[in-house]
């Protein structure tokens, strides 16, 4: 995949995602491109001049020593299309195969308990805080529906970026 090929994977994806649910996907992957890849350096650093006599002249020695810091370099834009890939994945697949067995096994209690029913589940913070998430049937079965129609597109992208 040419650089150019990858900018162009990249936006399509990001136009599929923009005004979704998951826009907030592209917005984390936004982030981390901005921060860079860490990269570890190492700089001579000179230390403080030592001086010493030695018969009448005066010698100097200058210490050095190897500095370790770490440095933020870009991300080429094959790395930017497989970091929006992988959190596309992630946040997706994941969350949908967590939100459905969750709802399989409460729903399966509830129908011992109270009969048949769907499940909705709420994901809160601590505290006395209003749900950050709540998974009902419907938004599941629209998550499974995204998560098909993006799959082959990310399929297919992986495989470009791995045959390279």
């Amino acid at each position: 995949m040419t650089e150019e090929d990858a900018r162009e994977n990249y936006l399509r994806i990001a136009s599929v995602i923009k005004g979704t649910k998951f826009q907030w996907i592209l917005e984390e992957v936004e982030q981390e491109i901005l921060r860079g890849k860490p990269s570890q350096k190492r700089l001579k650093v000179q230390k403080a001049e030592e001086s010493f006599w030695a018969t009448d002249a005066q010698v100097s020695h200058e210490k050095q020593s190897l500095a370790k810091f770490t440095a933020s370099i870009e991300y080429t834009a094959e790395e930017q299309v497989a970091l929006l890939i992988d959190a596309l994945e992630q946040a997706t697949s994941e969350a949908a195969s967590m939100e459905i067995s969750t709802a399989l096994i409460l729903n399966e209690i509830c129908q011992r308990k109270e009969g048949p029913g769907q499940v909705t589940i709420e994901f809160r913070g601590e505290g006395e805080t209003p749900a950050l998430h709540r998974s009902t049937p419907q938004g599941r079965r629209e998550l499974i529906s995204w998560q098909k129609s993006i799959s082959s597109l990310l399929e297919e992208l992986k495989e470009e970026i791995n045959a390279n």
